[in-house]
């Protein structure tokens, strides 16, 4: 059973029909190819959110357009880091859609950025779990749909995230 099979019946939902998303633009802009579990994840769920709307993943569709996407992401990353320098926070992590960098995929409400850490190729690249202003930071090894499924299933091992564990479920919404 792959990652997204489990996803699904961990929430209860089937596939919707695919949505189109034009990765060309997206993964041009952000000038990185992204991982295939990704892209997997967002043919097949709208953008919404898991755990009673606390655990969000960036979705393309939530935006105007593939364009306006890459500007939210690029921006999202500049203004973490112009406040972590703003704030002197100091750390091995920079969030940056570079090769290299850190690329957020998801949100765990105002607490949490779950990123990918975009060292080696795209199918390879593991989860980093931080603070906004990575006061804490836990490099997770496993990719984006692993991750959020140990997330909802509370099988993180990791004591400050079980708050997020709870009876799993998804719900339909726009914005990311």
């Amino acid at each position: 059973m792959s990652d997204l099979d489990r996803l699904e019946k961990l929430v209860g939902r089937q596939r919707p029909a695919h949505q189109s998303i034009d990765w060309d633009v997206i993964e041009h802009g952000l000038d990185l190819r992204l991982p295939s579990d990704y892209k997997a994840y967002l043919a097949a769920f709208p953008p919404g959110a898991f755990q009673d709307e606390l655990i969000t993943v960036t979705h393309p569709a939530a935006s105007p357009s593939a364009e306006a996407f890459v500007t939210e992401m690029n921006e999202f990353c500049r203004e973490i880091e112009e406040t972590k320098d703003s704030l002197e926070v100091n750390g091995t992590y920079r969030m940056r859609p570079t090769q290299g960098g850190l690329l957020p995929w998801g949100f765990v409400g105002e607490d949490l950025v779950l990123c990918w850490e975009t060292a080696s190729p795209p199918e390879q690249w593991n989860s980093v779990i931080a603070t906004p202003y990575f006061d804490d930071v836990w490099s997770y090894p496993k990719g984006m749909l692993a991750t959020l499924i140990d997330l909802i299933s509370g099988s993180t091992g990791i004591d400050s995230l079980s708050f997020i564990a709870g009876e799993p479920n998804f719900v339909k919404r726009t914005g990311y």
